[in-house]
């Protein structure tokens, strides 16, 4: 079995399980599109990203699998907010 949190919650799974799989088993939701065990596991569509502490970039709870101590969010906003959350107003140049 392998230990590991999501949304701070802290679960086990047997290996080989992956976030997705143990995230609806426990009940949480991750919104998925494209995934259909054992014929597309492609992760195209990217909708199940997850933010995994550790990792620099979101990754896809349909094809990634837990591992021991791994920290998982299905609901974050990773970073600073960037020049895409400001309002438009404020990237106006003053002489317009």
């Amino acid at each position: 079995m392998v230990n590991f949190k999501i949304n701070d919650r802290e679960l086990s799974a047997a290996a080989g399980t992956t976030i997705l799989e143990a995230a609806e088993k426990a009940g949480i939701p991750i919104p998925h599109l494209c995934f259909l065990k054992e014929i597309n596991e492609i992760a195209a569509c990217r909708m199940c990203v997850v933010e995994v502490e550790g990792i620099h970039r979101l990754v896809p709870a349909c094809n990634t699998e837990v591992l021991e101590g791994m920290v998982v969010q299905t609901n974050s906003h990773p970073g600073p907010a960037g020049p895409e959350d400001q309002p438009a107003a404020d990237f106006v140049p003053a002489q317009l």
